[in-house]
C-alpha cells in the first residue's frame, strides 16, 4: 500500500506546471480552435458582413442619432458583451461547459490506474502540489483562448464601432464568469476524481453532481405546477433553479442579454434586476470551487493507492447518484404518462414502476454486476416511497397551501392580473425616454402589464369572494370541472397577490374560471383604482393623442377627427369623468342604449411615462353625459346619427359572442373593431340562409338532428336560444323584416352580465360600407324572436 506523501522544493511546482502543460499541449490546441471556429469567427462573419447600402441611408435620413447611439444596429450580436453572433452561443456553451470536465478526466486519470499512480506518487512533490498543477494547466487550457478570442473581439469592435465601455466591460464580466463556472465544474470533476477508482465511475458520478439539483428542482417546479391548484412557477424560482449549478448559470446570464439595441447602448437586459443575482451567484459558486477543491486536496492526501481500478456502489456520492436517477426517471416517467389525463393515479404508478427499475439499473451498474442487487432492494423501496411521498405533497394540498386565503383585516393591498373590460384589446406599458427608430420622437415601451394593485376595501372584499369561489369550484379542465347550467370556463392565466399588512406576500395562479366565478369581480368594473390603471383616459395625455374616431354603435357611419391637445385632453377629461360615475348595475344591466364609440390613436410620451398606451376606446351612451355633450357641441353626434329606417338587415349569431366581446371580465362588451362586416358579407348571408332554407325542409330528419341540443344539456330560462343558435347549420339567422329589425335595435346595449346568454348582432344599412356588432342580451328580446334565432329554420317536428 503506498501512502507516502512527498515533499516539495522550491520552485518545483513551476517545473511541474510547465511540465504537464507541455505533455497536454495537444489538449491546448485542439480546444483553442474548437473556440476559434465556434466564436470570433462568427463573430467577425457577423461583424464585417455587407449592409444594404439603401436601409443604412434610410436610417442616416430618418433618425441620424440612431446609429450614433447604436452602432451595432445593423449586425445580430448577442451576449452581455455583444459578443455571439448567431449559432455561436450554442457551439461555444456545449464547448466550454463540456471542456472542464473532460480536462479534469484526462489530467487526473493517472488516480485511477494502480501503476500510473505509483508513477506519479513517487514524483518528489506532495500531492496537494501535484493536484494544484493539474488544476492550473486546465485553467490554462481553458483561459487562454478565451482570453485570446475576446482581445480579437475586442479589437474588432472598437476597430468596428469605436470604444463602447458598457460593451467591453460586460465582455469581461463574461469571460470571467465563464472561467469561474469552468473552475467549479473541474473542481467537481476532481473531487469526484479523488473518491473513485475508474474514469466512469467519475464521469458518472460528477455528471450527476453538477446536474442533480437543476434538473430535480425543475421537475419538482413541473410536479407542483401540475397538481397544486393555485401555484405557479414565477421567474424567481426558475431563476433560482438556473443557478443551482455551474452548469446552467452560464445559461441563464444568456437570457438576462437581449441583442435588441436599446436607445443608449447595444445592450439591453431583460430585468436589469436579475443581473446582480448572477453576479452574486458567480462570486458563490467561486467559493464554493475553491472549497471542493481544497476538499479534493484533504481527501487526495490520505487516499489510498489501492482505491485505483475499483468499483464500489457504496458510499455517499453512490448513493445520490442511485437517488437522484430514481427521482429523475420516475418523475419524468410519471409526468409523460400522466401528460394526456393528468390523472394522479398514472403519474404516481409510472413514477413508482421506472423508479424502481431505474434504482435496480444504477445498482447494476455502478457494482458492475448482479451481487449486491438483492442486498440493497431494501433501501431501492425506501429511495422509492420517498420520491412517491414527496411528489403526494403537492397533490393533497402541500399542507393547506390551496385553501390558504387571508382575511381581509390582513390585507394591505392585492395585485391582481384583471384589467378590465376596456383593456382586452389595448397594450399597456411603462415608457422610456426617446426611441431611436422614431428619431425621438416618441417614447420607448418597455414592461407591458396586464395586473393591477388595489387596496378599497370594496376592491379587496370582490378579490377575496372571487379567490374563495374559484378554490371552492377547482377549475381545473383535466380534473373534469362541473359548472353551472349556462356556465363557462375561459381561461384567465391571473395571478393574485397579496399584500399583507405584516410585510409577507402571498401569491396564487389560476389558468381559468367559470364565467359565474369571473362575476364576482364585477364591483372592480367601476373601481377608481382599477380605472386609474387600465383606462388610456386617465394616463394618456391630449397633446400625445394623433387621432380620434367616433361612430355610431353599430358601426355604419364612422367619422375622424384632429382635435387641439386641449380638446383632445378635454374629451380625455369627459371620458374620465363619465367613467367614475357609472355603477356596477349600470353595466351588469344598463337601461340606456349606446350611442357611439369613441376610440383614438396616440404616440407614447417621449420623455417617458410610468404608463401608457398607443390607443384607447370609449362606449358612449345615453347617460354619458359629458362626453355626450362634447361630442354635441362638436356636431359629431349628427354626423354619424343612424337611422333605423335605413337598415334593411340583421343578422344574430349565438356563435364567436365570446371572441367579439371582453369575454375575460365580469362585463360583457364589444371589442371595438372586432368582427367588421361589409355590406358584402349581407349577399353572402341571405345566398347561405336560403339554401340552407331549403336544404333542412327537404331533409327534416336532418332538421331534427342538428338542432337538438342533446339530452345532456342542461338550459335555463334563456339558455335554449343560445343552444341552439351555437349548434345551428348556419352562423347567422337572417332578419329583414323592419318590425323585427326594429325590435333587435331596440334590444342593443352597451354592456352586459358575462353570466346571462347574449347574442351578437350585425346591422346592414342603406349607403354604409359595412359596420361592428352589437350585443343583444336574449332576456330583451321578445319570445318570437327568441324562439326564431333558436330555431331559423323552424321547430323539428312542427
Amino acid at each position: 500500500m503506498t501512502t507516502t506523501t512527498s515533499s516539495s522544493k522550491p520552485g518545483r511546482f513551476r517545473e511541474l506546471y510547465r511540465d504537464i502543460l507541455h505533455r497536454n499541449r495537444g489538449y491546448l490546441w485542439l480546444y483553442s480552435a474548437l473556440v476559434a471556429v465556434c466564436y470570433p469567427l462568427l463573430f467577425a462573419l457577423e461583424a464585417f458582413k455587407r449592409v444594404d447600402p439603401a436601409e443604412a441611408a434610410r436610417i442616416q435620413a430618418y433618425a441620424p442619432e440612431t446609429l450614433a447611439q447604436n452602432p451595432m444596429y445593423f449586425y445580430s450580436f448577442e451576449g452581455l458583451g455583444c459578443n455571439f453572433a448567431g449559432v455561436s452561443i450554442v457551439f461555444f456553451l456545449m464547448i466550454a461547459l463540456l471542456a472542464p470536465m473532460i480536462l479534469a478526466l484526462v489530467l487526473n486519470s493517472y488516480m485511477h490506474s494502480k501503476k500510473a499512480s505509483d508513477v506519479y506518487h513517487a514524483i518528489p512533490v506532495s500531492r496537494g502540489t501535484l493536484l494544484t498543477a493539474n488544476a492550473a494547466v486546465g485553467m490554462t487550457i481553458i483561459g487562454l483562448p478565451l482570453a485570446a478570442s475576446n482581445l480579437f473581439i475586442m479589437a474588432v469592435q472598437i476597430a468596428k464601432f469605436g470604444f463602447l465601455p458598457d460593451v467591453t466591460a460586460y465582455l469581461w464580466l463574461d469571460a470571467l464568469g465563464w472561467m469561474i463556472c469552468g473552475f467549479a465544474i473541474y473542481a467537481v470533476t476532481t473531487f469526484v476524481s479523488v473518491c473513485v477508482g475508474t474514469v466512469f465511475d467519475t464521469f458518472v458520478l460528477s455528471g450527476t453532481l453538477l446536474l442533480a439539483a437543476p434538473v430535480l428542482s425543475a421537475l419538482g417546479l413541473a410536479v407542483t405546477e401540475l397538481f397544486l391548484f393555485g401555484w405557479s412557477a414565477g421567474m424567481d424560482a426558475l431563476t433560482f433553479v438556473t443557478r443551482l449549478s455551474p452548469v446552467t448559470l452560464m445559461i441563464e446570464r444568456f437570457a438576462i442579454a437581449d441583442g435588441t439595441l436599446g436607445a443608449s447602448s447595444p445592450i439591453r437586459l431583460f430585468g436589469p434586476g436579475r443581473l446582480p443575482g448572477a453576479n452574486l451567484a458567480l462570486l458563490v459558486w467561486l467559493a464554493l470551487g475553491l472549497l471542493i477543491f481544497l476538499a479534493a486536496v484533504r481527501v487526495y492526501r490520505r487516499r489510498r493507492t489501492e482505491v485505483a481500478e475499483t468499483t464500489s456502489s457504496r458510499g455517499a456520492l453512490q448513493a445520490l447518484v442511485k437517488l437522484a436517477g430514481t427521482a429523475v426517471c420516475g418523475v419524468t416517467a410519471g409526468l409523460i404518462a400522466c401528460s394526456g389525463s393528468h390523472g394522479r393515479t398514472d403519474f404516481l404508478l409510472w413514477t413508482a414502476l421506472i423508479g424502481a427499475l431505474t434504482y435496480a439499473v444504477a445498482e447494476v451498474v455502478l457494482n458492475r454486476g448482479f451481487k449486491t442487487l438483492v442486498r440493497s432492494l431494501p433501501l431501492g423501496a425506501a429511495t422509492v416511497a420517498g420520491v412517491v411521498l414527496v411528489s403526494l405533497i403537492p397533490m393533497t394540498g402541500a399542507f393547506g397551501y390551496e385553501s390558504r386565503v387571508p382575511a381581509p383585516e390582513e390585507v394591505a393591498a392585492v395585485e391582481i392580473g384583471y384589467t378590465g373590460r376596456y383593456a382586452a384589446d389595448i397594450s399597456i406599458c411603462r415608457v422610456e425616454p426617446g426611441l431611436p427608430d422614431n428619431g425621438g420622437k416618441a417614447g420607448r415601451a418597455v414592461g407591458y402589464t396586464n395586473e393591477v394593485l388595489l387596496s378599497a376595501p370594496e376592491d379587496l372584499s370582490a378579490v377575496e369572494a372571487f379567490h374563495r369561489d374559484v378554490i371552492a369550484k377547482r377549475y381545473r379542465p383535466y380534473e373534469g370541472i362541473t359548472l353551472e347550467p349556462g356556465e363557462e370556463y375561459m381561461h384567465l392565466g391571473s395571478t393574485i397577490t397579496y399584500t399583507l399588512k405584516n410585510g409577507r406576500t402571498l401569491t396564487r395562479r389560476y389558468e381559468g374560471a367559470g364565467t359565474g366565478s369571473i362575476r364576482l369581480l364585477a364591483p372592480l368594473e367601476t373601481s377608481p383604482d382599477l380605472l386609474a390603471q387600465t383606462h388610456p383616459a386617465f394616463f394618456d395625455r391630449g397633446q400625445d393623442v394623433k387621432k380620434w374616431r367616433i361612430s355610431d354603435p353599430f358601426g355604419a357611419w364612422t367619422v375622424e377627427k384632429a382635435w387641439p391637445a386641449a380638446e383632445s385632453q378635454a374629451l380625455l377629461d369627459a371620458m374620465r369623468t363619465d367613467l367614475l360615475a357609472q355603477t356596477v348595475e349600470d353595466l351588469l344591466h344598463p337601461s340606456d342604449a349606446p350611442v357611439a364609440w369613441v376610440t383614438f390613436e396616440a404616440d407614447l410620451p417621449p420623455e417617458g411615462a410610468p404608463r401608457a398606451s398607443t390607443s384607447g376606446s370609449f362606449l358612449v351612451t345615453e347617460s354619458s353625459l359629458h362626453t355626450r355633450a362634447f361630442l354635441a357641441e362638436k356636431g359629431v353626434l349628427d354626423e354619424i346619427a343612424p337611422d333605423l329606417d335605413a337598415c334593411y338587415a340583421v343578422g344574430v349569431s349565438g356563435s364567436g359572442v365570446r371572441y367579439l366581446t371582453t369575454s375575460d371580465s365580469a362585463v360583457l362588451q364589444v371589442i371595438p373593431g372586432r368582427g367588421e362586416f361589409t355590406a358584402n358579407d349581407y349577399d353572402y348571408l341571405k345566398e347561405n340562409v336560403e339554401a340552407s332554407r331549403r336544404y333542412y325542409a327537404e331533409n327534416p330528419d336532418v332538421l331534427a338532428a342538428d338542432f337538438s341540443p342533446g339530452e345532456d344539456v342542461e338550459l335555463d330560462e334563456w339558455g335554449n336560444a343560445v343552444v341552439q343558435a351555437q349548434m345551428a347549420g348556419a352562423s347567422e339567422v337572417l332578419f329583414e323584416d323592419p318590425a323585427d329589425i326594429a325590435a333587435l335595435a331596440a334590444a342593443a346595449v352597451p354592456s352586459w352580465d358575462t353570466t346571462e346568454p347574449v347574442v351578437c348582432a350585425n346591422f346592414w344599412f342603406r349607403g354604409a360600407t359595412g359596420g361592428t356588432p352589437v350585443l343583444l342580451p336574449l332576456s330583451r328580446l321578445p319570445e318570437d324572436l327568441r324562439q326564431r334565432i333558436a330555431y331559423p329554420y323552424g321547430v323539428p317536428g312542427e
